[in-house]
């Protein structure tokens, strides 16, 4: 992903609305991480770090030519906050990211949640054209993204009960305006949905999945069964896991740093039984899944007496 954009995906990482409106609170944290080394990546950074900083102080003015630096420094800052000596550990993802990616990984196996999506929310187009279908998909993914994170005007897009050349005409001049913001330029693309898909790639979603035939005219109202994908990260040492629920979907974090999954990851047989329990143990908690509170006391409270136990 480009780093001018990790302040969507990571918190403590500040848009620009954000270092503009707290310009002081900013500039004065960028002068104080001049001399703070060990949260830089490059030799210019402190340049960058100082420039930066001056600029939101003196003028409430972004440089848009050494965000990506800042922001890098920023993420750096909040990696320190888990691991202060290697900065290894991945600080905590936007819960707005993470509903997006799983959503992206979900359309991978599942396919019909494209047309799903479009059916129910009464968009007119033309079923048949599948890069029709999927272009407002993926609008209607990204409105969802940015109007979760209260940026800009995206909340405002219609997008129920509408034509296609509608949703088409409120969302692409808002994101042109974003990408003008960030980068300050327009990422060539030969058209408007290239451009979406480059920018959601800029976002870090990767795994964006392309497909050639979409199951139109299955039964859209079939109810799937909740599935549960595992991605293994690094958290504090005592948790054990996390996991959010996600469009009927569970996604699973496993803490790979854990003393634990350290001692039966290594073994393949060991692995799939711990993962089995794992997924077991978050498709029981469904009925409780919106209390996060209660999740994190949980699940913290298995990691730390796992951690006893070994």
């Amino acid at each position: 992903m480009k780093n001018e954009f990790l302040c969507f995906k990571y918190k403590g990482v500040p848009r620009i609305d954000e270092l503009i409106k707290n310009s002081d609170d900013y500039g004065w944290k960028c002068r104080k991480y001049i001399r703070w080394e060990q949260v830089h990546n490059k030799a210019t950074d402190k340049v960058a770090l100082k420039t930066f900083g001056d600029s939101l102080l003196n003028n409430k003015y972004v440089e848009r030519k050494y965000l990506g630096d800042i922001q890098a420094v920023f993420l750096n800052v909040q990696k320190w906050r888990f691991d202060k000596e290697q900065l290894s550990v991945e600080p905590e993802r936007k819960t707005s990211w993470e509903r997006l990616n799983i959503r992206i990984e979900a359309t991978g196996s599942s396919p019909s949640i494209i047309v799903n999506e479009i059916t129910q929310r009464n968009i007119e187009l033309n079923l048949s054209d599948v890069d029709e279908v999927q272009e407002a998909f993926w609008i209607i993914s990204s409105v969802e993204f940015f109007a979760d994170q209260n940026y800009g005007k995206f909340a405002d897009v219609q997008s129920h009960n509408v034509h296609i050349k509608h949703l088409r005409g409120e969302f692409y001049p808002l994101l042109k305006q974003l990408l003008l913001g960030y980068l300050g330029m327009l990422s060539y693309s030969p058209n408007e949905l290239g451009l979406l898909l480059k920018t959601l790639r800029y976002l870090g979603f990767d795994k964006l999945v392309s497909h050639e035939r979409l199951p139109i005219g299955n039964n859209v109202n079939d109810t799937q069964p909740c599935k549960v994908y595992v991605e293994y990260c690094e958290l504090e040492r005592e948790r054990l896991m996390k996991y959010t629920y996600v469009r009927d979907n569970v996604v699973l974090k496993i803490n790979k740093n854990h003393p634990f999954c350290q001692r039966y990851i290594i073994v393949e047989e060991a692995k799939h039984h711990v993962e089995e329990l794992l997924k077991a143990i978050a498709l029981s908690c469904d009925d409780m899944i919106t209390n996060e509170d209660i999740i994190r006391q949980f699940t913290s409270y298995i990691g730390m007496h796992l951690l006893r136990e070994i």
